[in-house]
């Protein structure tokens, strides 16, 4: 398995965000950027949104603007110096963008000892907890989430051949024909099967597709219901390739289940759709949500 492969869409983003790190006093190609994440920019403007609750673009602004009054502070070089460092042509330019972010000019803010502080995202701290490191050894790829917020979720089921593509045909066209598809940035994309196939090989069965929507957002389309994901625990592992082999993927969960120090919890199973085309198909790519509750929380229950 290549190493990037195995990543889950967090640490994609964590490593977008540490390219962009190495890079704020040099210039900075977006897709360069997309390419640590091994995504799409589409999906990268839209992940790193959903994960950071800002845009790309914004964040470098930030973080160049905090680590230039970082320099200013300390006073070891010129105002002029600081700006052609981090990207600008002139000592008035830097001075315009400088006070329209932070509020007072590079100036001011020397000699009044002002504060201006951006900090840099680290998204492994926010989402997933501290692991067992002989178990996070052997199954490198799975690892547990810190407890995933209640979710308002667009929610559409299809029961038949084919469900999965039906089923995000008609959430692709909801999206289009409500203008939401216009919002997608930060939008995150859920499903599972429902119900399941029975036996190996059936061909009918149920897909449920999953859009998180704002709770100020009003569903009117019969078709389309309003749900809420409850918080809850999760394991999380990335699959790639072909969708036809992700039972292997959930047997390597269950495997790691068996040996930690949580079983089966009572929520949701989902698989979260990553990167996909406009139309949205040629779906590729996944984490691999297992709900799960510390084997205490069981034993006391029982």
């Amino acid at each position: 398995m290549n190493t990037f492969s195995s990543l889950n869409y967090y640490q994609r983003v964590q490593n977008s965000i540490n390219y962009i790190e190495s890079k704020l006093d040099s210039d900075l190609n977006i897709e360069h950027v997309a390419g640590q994440a091994y995504m799409s920019l589409p999906s990268l403007y839209r992940l790193f949104y959903a994960m950071t609750g800002t845009t790309v673009k914004t964040y470098i602004r930030k973080r160049r603007f905090s680590k230039a009054a970082n320099e200013l502070k300390e006073g070891n070089t010129t105002i002029l110096q600081v700006a052609i460092k981090y990207g600008f042509r002139s000592h008035e330019a830097f001075t315009r963008a400088f006070k329209k972010e932070a509020g007072f000019t590079p100036q001011q803010f020397r000699i009044k000892n002002n504060q201006f502080y951006f900090e840099k995202a680290n998204i492994m701290d926010k989402f997933f907890q501290i692991q067992d490191e002989e178990l996070l050894k052997k199954y490198p790829e799975i690892r547990v989430m810190k407890e995933l917020e209640p979710l308002s979720v667009a929610s559409y089921c299809y029961v038949g051949r084919d469900p999965e593509i039906n089923a995000w045909s008609v959430m692709n066209k909801w999206l289009k024909k409500t203008g939401l598809i216009q919002k997608i940035r930060g939008m995150r994309f859920f499903g599972f099967n429902n119900p399941s196939p029975t036996e190996e090989g059936q061909q009918e069965y149920g897909y449920e597709v999953w859009a998180t929507i704002d709770d100020k957002t009003r569903i009117e389309d019969p078709a389309i219901q309003q749900k809420k994901l409850p918080a809850g625990l999760y394991a999380i592992c990335h699959f790639e390739g072909n969708p036809e082999n992700l039972p292997f993927t959930w047997m390597r969960m269950s495997e790691w289940i068996q040996e930690s120090a949580y079983t089966y919890g009572e929520h949701q199973w989902l698989e979260e759709h990553l990167d996909f085309n406009e139309d949205m198909n040629n779906f590729c790519s996944f984490d691999l949500y297992l709900p799960i509750k510390p084997k205490t929380e069981a034993r006391d229950a029982s």
